[in-house]
């Protein structure tokens, strides 16, 4: 996120409260001088030129400046003032802001006729004259034509500012303090980062538009949606004709008088005038809706949270003035679900940059930190995630303390949140409409973070919860969200605030809280078995602790009877599982340390079984029925042989053995497991053969068969897997999928290469066939580095246009194949380090290309939304939408006589060294010309560099 920079900020926009232009020869030294020092008792920032410079004919750039950033003008006219051209520059200049931005500008008629002003008549025009006279005398045609056009611009704007306004100074500072300072809201010190997002506002109230417009702010609580909407506001009411920032709204509702409070603050600010008296709720809408109806409004409604104060607010739209901006800041994004007529704006939390400067500015006063303490800030960096309230909190904690106390502060803080933090991420979560959305939201932050969201739903379902509802409430509350690939996220110093309540429900005795999750806590119960009933879930990671492996029993567990989430990772027990948990739902053990599981472990309830890296042989379940089981990992199980039956899974849904080194088959009642939904074997290297029964699976939609290097065929029916979407076969070897005479002749391969192929003998490991797999239904395609040549693609293969997602890097193809150009459009297409490819013509519609490492690669013709830089494709001469590189003489020579080159032939033998880079390559050729084929002729020169004999010359 960008800084708020002295030179870019809106801040330094109204540095003055007041910029004062007046003669100094008239007045510098009495009425200036006494008005100065009354608005300096005022508070008022004041900038007044004090300097005795000599002045030229043009403004001086610090007065251009000062007027530019100044809330409010005074002009004192005086008798003299018309004959500084310098006083008149900077009237010019503070008319011009103040058509544009309607700040408040007041003029002050000293010991002068307002009306020789409005006129231009008496000493104002003998000034006036006086200035054209002696411009006329100047030498230089063109300085006197811009001194005339002054001369213009000085009579145009001379008698455009006439009101009388009252000459006693008490008066003027009460005109000028209400003006100025009366809508103006106190800040936060240290603004860091904001910069964007007060610039995306600024936009949107500038928009010029006359309809009424709501604009929502949200996010986590401590982002920083108030002071931004502060910043906003006091940068921008000047625009309208009132305004109004009513604040803290949830607090406000929460008391028996707070609607009627609001109500009262939201008129005498739109009124200019004391608190008016309001009877009640209805009296306090019929007097806000003539109050709103004939001025144009700036209304901010600060930490909404209840429907029924948006509807309020909504209904209302109707009553303002046209032009009226409202601006709301909320946690809760669900208020907005129902108002579709409102645009909605996510505040971010900091980069890194940013955050480590707002906290050094809070803890140092400085805008980084002290040299031995960079280590410990970064840490603290690393625990507040850019959320600004946490970075301003700490600093300010940690400020003035030594190097040992911030070792323990942060040591305390990784386990316990600052009180001042806790309170104000915990609004979100009391917020929530019921125990079932608070419960859920405690299950994730001990055990779910991170993890896939339909796995999560898959478990939490089974535990009584409704997840997916829950899920969307806890989003809307920005306690929670999805990222990209489907996984549950949440901010760091959310995750401790929902810890931290659960260590609250027994601060003394982990064994009574309802989850554990700390390794010293969970640690603790299972060595002194204080295990309690109230215990719903438990994870211990033995490879976090510097904690002696104790022996730890199964009996520990014994009065655990709620227990359903069980995560262990390097965890040995001993003893028998007869009084194990019976409602267990999920069983996460990695680094299991048993060859098999127990006879009388209790499988039948689990949802789940998650044993990666253990030392498991065979999964054994007996002749239990596992008809809850939907997801079983046992990936990285290196002594794995053998698949369980599946005649007892009947319900699982997701099959992970990813890199089980010793496992050679599949057993065939796979096909038994009818809702099996993925299947992933990747790097199962002796892994000889796919079941024929897979294609039984009616509902599969993922397979992953990559890096299994020894498989050798495919089943029968593989190509009437229609459910099939993703397939992913990175590492195999599919060869020349279409073998024999005609692949030869129909691909151009020489005879020479077609009979050493006949007796060269086998290759090391079996080639599959492409016309084997579903191409009908698949979206997602991954061939990575599968040998993959022209003549593997049958002259009749086709693909379906379904295709979204393909990956055919590391082949040696030449072409990208036939079958893939008659797709219509494709969503990503990868091709990286493809040594043979030469060129990529007539392709589909992508929207993304990632092509580099194509050494051979000499022309890119494809019409792509975004593509990566191609780079190390040093051969590259030609990209659509980029750019084209040719020799001299091979370009039009019209063209070339338009560019002012007229002697081709001598510039034939000059050599060059030419630097490209979007491909990271350089070249050495003779004169080379680069065209553009994009609307921005310029763009891409800037990416090439050209040296001769050694010398940069500009390519523009």
């Amino acid at each position: 996120m960008l800084k708020l920079k002295s030179s870019e900020s809106l801040a330094e926009k109204y540095r003055y409260d007041v910029f004062l232009s007046f003669s100094g020869e008239d007045t510098r030294k009495t009425f200036t001088d006494h008005l100065y020092t009354a608005l300096k008792n005022e508070g008022l920032i004041t900038f007044r030129d004090d300097e005795e410079i000599e002045r030229g004919e043009s403004i001086k750039s610090e007065l251009e400046n000062g007027i530019q950033q100044s809330r409010s003008w005074i002009v004192v006219f005086s008798k003299n003032y018309a004959f500084s051209s310098w006083c008149l520059d900077e009237l010019v200049l503070i008319l011009e802001c103040s058509n544009n931005s309607k700040r408040f500008l007041l003029p002050i008629f000293y010991h002068v006729d307002p009306s020789d002003v409005r006129k231009q008549s008496g000493c104002v025009s003998e000034a006036i004259d006086y200035h054209e006279e002696k411009f006329r005398r100047e030498v230089d045609e063109t300085k006197r034509k811009n001194l005339m056009d002054k001369i213009t611009r000085w009579r145009t704007n001379e008698g455009s500012q006439c009101s009388y306004e009252s000459k006693v100074i008490q008066k003027i500072i009460n005109i000028l303090k209400d003006k100025v300072t009366c809508n103006t809201l106190s800040m936060t010190r240290h603004l860091v980062g904001i910069g964007p997002s007060v610039h995306d506002i600024g936009l949107w109230l500038r928009n010029g538009s006359d309809n009424v417009e709501v604009f929502a702010l949200y996010g986590v609580g401590g982002v920083g949606k108030t002071t931004i909407a502060k910043y906003v506001y006091n940068m921008n009411f000047q625009l309208f004709e009132g305004g109004s920032f009513l604040e803290n709204i949830r607090e406000y509702s929460e008391r028996s008088d707070g609607l009627v409070c609001l109500q009262r603050q939201l008129l005498s600010n739109i009124s200019n005038r004391e608190s008016p008296t309001i009877k009640n709720i209805n009296d306090g809408m019929l007097k806000i809706k003539s109050a709103l109806h004939h001025r144009k409004l700036l209304i901010v409604l600060d930490d909404v949270d209840e429907v029924e104060q948006l509807d309020a607010v909504f209904g209302m739209r109707e009553w303002f003035h046209q032009g009226s901006k409202i601006i709301i800041t909320t946690q809760n994004v669900h208020l907005l679900n129902a108002f579709e007529h409102c645009t909605r704006y996510a505040i971010k939390t900091l980069n890194s940059d940013d955050s480590l400067e707002l906290f050094s500015l809070h803890a140092f006063q400085d805008s980084s930190p002290s040299e031995c303490y960079i280590e410990h800030s970064e840490r603290i960096i690393k625990l507040c995630q850019g959320l600004p309230l946490a970075l301003k909190v700490l600093g300010a904690s940690l400020r003035g303390k030594k190097l040992d106390v911030w070792r323990s502060a942060i040591e305390k803080l990784e386990t316990i949140p600052h009180c001042k933090i806790q309170k104000i991420l915990r609004i979100s979560y009391d917020s929530l409409q019921d125990d079932h959305d608070r419960d859920l939201f405690l299950e994730i932050v001990c055990f779910f973070s991170g993890e896939a969201k339909s796995f999560v739903v898959g478990i939490l379902d089974e535990c009584g919860y409704y997840t997916l509802i829950g899920i969307d409430n806890l989003i809307d509350r920005c306690l929670l969200k999805t990222d990209k690939y489907g996984n549950l996220k949440m901010h760091q110093l959310v995750q401790s605030m929902g810890r931290e309540i659960i260590r609250q429900q027994s601060p003394r005795d982990p064994g009574q809280r309802s989850r554990l999750w700390h390794c010293r806590d969970s640690l603790k119960v299972l060595k002194d078995e204080t295990g309690t009933g109230a215990v719903e879930g438990l994870a211990l990671d033995m490879n976090t602790t510097n904690a002696y492996p104790a022996e730890l029993r199964t009996k520990a567990f014994f009065l655990m009877q709620k227990l359903r989430l069980l995560k262990l990772n390097n965890v040995r027990l001993s003893g028998g599982y007869k009084d194990f948990p019976k409602n267990l739902k999920w069983l996460c053990w990695h680094k299991y340390p048993l060859t098999s599981l127990p006879a009388d472990f209790p499988l039948s309830s689990l949802v789940a079984i998650d044993m990666q890296s253990s030392k498991l042989q065979t999964f054994n379940q007996g002749n239990v029925l596992l008809g809850s089981l939907k997801f079983l990992n046992l990936s990285h199980c290196n002594g794995l042989v053998k698949t369980p039956d599946f005649a007892t899974l009947c319900a699982l849904e997701q099959l992970l053995l990813e890199d089980c080194a010793r496992l050679i088959e599949i057993d065939e009642s796979i096909g038994m497991a009818q809702g099996l939904v993925l299947i992933n074997l990747k790097d199962c290297k002796l892994l000889k053969k796919l079941p024929e029964n897979l294609c039984m699976l009616k509902l599969l939609e993922t397979l992953i068969i990559s890096g299994c290097s020894s498989l050798g065929m495919f089943p029968t029916d593989m190509r009437k897997m229609e459910s099939l979407k993703t397939f992913h076969a990175d590492g195999l070897n599919f060869g020349n999928s279409s073998d024999g005479i005609e692949s030869c002749t129909n691909q151009n391969i020489s005879w020479r290469e077609f009979i050493w192929g006949l007796v060269s003998g086998p290759s090391t490991s079996p080639k599959l066939s492409l016309t084997s797999l579903p191409f009908n239904s698949i979206t997602r395609l991954s061939l990575v580095h599968c040998n993959l040549q022209d003549s593997s693609f049958p002259k009749d293969f086709r693909v379906a246009s379904s295709l979204e997602h393909l990956n055919l890097s590391q082949n040696p193809i030449r072409f990208l194949p036939d079958c893939f150009k008659g797709l219509e459009e494709i969503k990503r297409l990868e091709l990286r380090n493809c040594n043979q490819l030469q060129t990529l013509e007539g392709l589909p519609k992508i929207e993304s290309l990632a092509v580099t490492h194509c050494r051979l690669l000499e022309k890119i013709k494809a019409q792509c939304k975004t593509c990566s830089f191609p780079l190390h494709c040093e051969k590259l001469l030609e990209m659509d939408y980029g750019f084209k590189i040719a020799p001299i003489d091979e370009i039009d020579p019209e063209l070339i006589s338009n560019c002012g080159i007229c002697d081709v032939e001598s510039m034939k033998v000059i050599h060059i060294r030419l630097y490209n880079e979007l491909t990271a390559a350089e070249t050495r050729c003779s004169i080379q010309v680069i065209s553009d084929s994009t609307p921005i002729i310029r763009h891409w020169a800037f990416h090439f560099h050209i040296y001769i004999s050694g010398i940069y010359v500009c390519t523009l």
